[in-house]
């Protein structure tokens, strides 16, 4: 069912309940996989949705990887080799791994496995 979004940008968040990644295609989750790659990528979250986690102490879903889907359920690349994540109680915005404080916008290609997303040639 995946297969047919290949080409198509679609948007990606890692599930906590089924711990794998959750595609989204327009405003519907169309499956569930284990690792996904994507290119011309770009990093979202929703102001609103961090907000409330902030205030309930309660995880939801609002921050997304959105890109164009490449492949899915692979190994990972060995040239995908920085670490991209997001933590909502430390900064709003995704960032390496080894500098929180330096915010990541957009990247060529990721491949998001487990709970990390592995990026190439990140653009700010």
């Amino acid at each position: 069912m995946i297969d047919s979004f290949i080409g198509k940008k679609v948007k990606v968040y890692w599930n906590l309940h089924k711990q794998c990644w959750s595609v989204i295609y327009k405003t519907k989750v169309v499956g569930y996989v284990y690792s996904i790659r994507l290119e011309n990528v770009h990093f979202v979250v929703q102001k609103a949705g961090r907000q409330r986690v902030l205030q309930e102490k309660k995880k939801n879903v609002h921050a997304f990887v959105v890109g164009t889907l490449i492949a899915f359920n692979q190994q990972k690349p060995p040239d995908y080799v920085l670490k991209i994540s997001y933590h909502p109680y430390l900064n709003p915005w995704f960032h390496l791994i080894l500098s929180p404080e330096e915010k990541i916008d957009e990247c060529n290609f990721v491949h998001c496995e487990d709970k990390i997303v592995y990026g190439k040639n990140i653009n700010g």
